[in-house]
This record gives structure tokens, sequence and C-alpha cells, in this order.
């Protein structure tokens, strides 16, 4: 129990270690084991403990602390995010390790699911358009998606209401980067769930994943200029998986100025990554300009309507560095059902689990979509999706 304890961070409640002299020892009530360098058996031994103790608390619930421990470490085992934190920063192993054994147990823990979503990836409907592997992003017009040009529409409506609104508040993590929606939209525009659930775009998405999606976020980006370069204003990788796709559909005509998506392709990116050594974190101007021309980078310009789909684990990316004028960008993000790292929505669980997706007229199996393996309620997986 003291071991896992130890894993879980969790402090004694009672019990304070005393010193020689009978006083509290001032180092504090956490004792530090020295795990160095940790071998596969140690994973074991760790498990067998994690298990025995899970087995004690069963038998004997009266155990100290047990309840809370176990309850710490259901909260871990359901957060990818987690998991990796405490392999990394824990046990010091790799990120890239790290993030091999978080999507092994993230898979472990829902194997039927992942099954059944790579089989029903392979009953899809052949889809017109693809991603190719070798770039990791699609450009293409809003006119090859049917419920596109109607959230379009919307999209500006909500935009004229709320701008004024928007550039009043002061509060969001990112200044430069506001979401125009709220949580009645999905139930009062259901246009926007019908798009993001279109049979043509999963299609896409699942023919690019090698498994069924899930729609990991939903949002109406209006970017204006600020003073500094920052965050997603700086070229970097997201992290929540090995492959995701994030749909950006332009609203209004981007220029240049506008501070649009600007990445390098999936096989540039991995040269990228290769040559800095990449540690997941931000890359500044200056060090991609050492190793490779910015001007080699794609810029996601153009009429209203646009569509770039991108793989933002794989093609290093920045974007909002807005000169003059502003940017609207209606956004989509899917991720595997067994991402390594749950990815940070907008507040799109929250607007869900207040069922208003539920009185939409959407196909069951669209509604499949919308799990998450973070959620208590799963439904059963389509037989054809």
């Amino acid at each position: 129990m003291f071991f896992l304890r130890h894993i879980l961070d969790i402090k004694p409640l009672d019990r304070q270690p005393l010193g020689a002299d009978g006083t509290l020892d001032p180092r504090g009530s956490k004792t530090q084991i020295p795990l160095g360098r940790v071998s596969w058996h140690n994973y074991a031994v760790l498990l067998f403990r994690i298990i025995r103790a899970y087995k004690n608390y069963l038998v004997n619930n009266s155990m100290p602390h047990a309840k809370i421990l176990i309850q710490r470490f259901i909260e871990i085992i359901h957060s990818g995010r987690e998991i990796e934190a405490i392999l990394v920063h824990r046990f010091q192993i790799p990120k890239r390790t790290s993030r091999r054994i978080t999507k092994i147990l993230r898979i472990a823990r829902s194997p039927v699911q992942y099954l059944t979503r790579l089989f029903a990836a392979q009953l899809c409907k052949p889809a017109t358009l693809y991603i190719p592997n070798s770039t990791g992003f699609l450009i293409t017009d809003s006119a090859n998606f049917s419920h596109a040009p109607k959230v379009l529409t919307t999209c500006s409506t909500i935009a004229k209401e709320r701008v004024n609104e928007s550039s009043s508040s002061s509060s969001a993590p990112k200044p430069f980067l506001r979401n125009l929606l709220n949580q009645n939209d999905l139930s009062d525009y259901p246009e926007l769930l019908r798009f993001a659930l279109d049979e043509s775009l999963i299609s896409l998405v699942a023919k690019y994943f090698g498994t069924i999606p899930i729609l990991a976020d939903i949002a109406l980006y209006r970017s204006s200029p600020s003073l500094s370069t920052t965050s997603s204003q700086m070229f970097h990788f997201d992290q929540e998986d090995y492959r995701t796709v994030q749909l950006f559909m332009l609203v209004e005509d981007v220029y240049p100025e506008n501070g649009p998506l600007t990445f390098f392709d999936a096989d540039e990116s991995q040269q990228i990554k290769k040559k800095l050594v990449y540690n997941y974190t931000r890359i500044s101007d200056h060090e991609i300009k050492k190793i490779h021309p910015i001007s080699s980078a794609h810029i996601l310009t153009g009429e209203r309507g646009t569509i770039g789909l991108v793989d933002a684990v794989r093609c290093c990316h920045m974007g909002s560095r807005v000169k003059s004028g502003y940017r609207l960008t209606f956004l989509l993000h899917y991720v595997p059902y067994h991402s390594i790292k749950e990815p940070y929505s907008n507040n799109l669980e929250m607007w869900l689990s207040q069922k208003h997706y539920r009185f939409m007229d959407l196909p069951k199996n669209r509604i499949y979509l919308l799990d998450r393996p973070s959620k208590t309620l799963v439904r059963r997986p389509p037989r054809n999706i």
C-alpha cells in the first residue's frame, strides 16, 4: 500500500514521521523512493502490488486510506494524461516510451471498443476524398460536403451577433483566439453537428485513422491581433495521439495578414523533428529557420468555404498571427477513441451532457461518434457506420 501511495502521490492523513529527538521530521510526511532506472520486471511488480492492494481493499475496506487510494487509482486509469505524467515524472521513462505504454493501457481498458471500431472502419462507404499519408493534409471546398453551406451561413449569423460580446471578454486563456459558440448552439443550430457527423466526412477521417473516430471539439474561432507571439501562435505539434484530424473551414475570406493556419506537411515535419531532437515543446521561428526554410510551409488562405483537413500531430503548425483585420474559422477536431491523451475541448463534453443532442434528428449510428472513453454512459456500437 505504501508503494501504491507513492505512485499516486497521496500523503497519509494522520501519520507524521518523527526525528531522532521525537519531534516532527522537517522533511515532511512524504518519503521518496529512489527509483532510478525501472526495468520491465519492475513494471510487473508494480502491477502485481496494485492488484494485491485492490484485492485487499475488496476483502477489508477498513484498510487505512485504501478507499482514497483506490479512488485515485481509478481516476488515473481513466485519464491518459495522468498515466503519461506518472510514467514520465515518477518513473523517469522517456516521453516517447511513455506514450507507447499509455496507448497500450488505454486500449487494454476497453479492447472491445478498439476492435469494433477497427472493424467498422472497414465497412465505411468509400470516400471520394482522402488525406494522403505522405502529406497529412487535404485542401478542399465546402461544396464537397452537403451540410457545409448551411453551416457557413449559421457561423456568419452567430459571429455578427456575438463579435462585440466576445471582444469585450478578457477571461479567455488565449485573448487572441475566442470561441464564439455557446452551449445552446448545438440544439439551436443542429446543422453544426450534422456537418460534424456527416457520413462522407467521417468516412474520410476513418480511412486516414484506420478506425472510427470521435468528435473531440467543435468551435467557431475568431482570431484578433495581439502584441506578442505565444502559445499556439508558435510552431508546435499536437500530442493527443499518433494521428488526429482538425477541419478548418474559412467562414470569411482569409489573406496572409489575417493570421492563417501555417503548417509543414507530414514528411517535412518529420525532418524538422529529427533535426531539432524534438522534446514536445513550442518551436520558435528562429529554430525553424536554422534547419528548414519557412517559405516551404503551406498557408491556409482562400475564399469563404475553403476547407483544410490537417493532421495536427504529424504536421508542425501555428496560426492566429493576425497583423490586420481578423480571421473567422469553423473548427472540428477528430481523434481516435483510444487516444493517448484525452483532448482539451471547449466544453463540448459538458454541452453534450446537457442532452441537447438527444433531441436532434440524427441517425443513431452518428450519435455513437460522440462517445468518450471517460463518459460513464457508453452506448452499444452500430452494426454499420
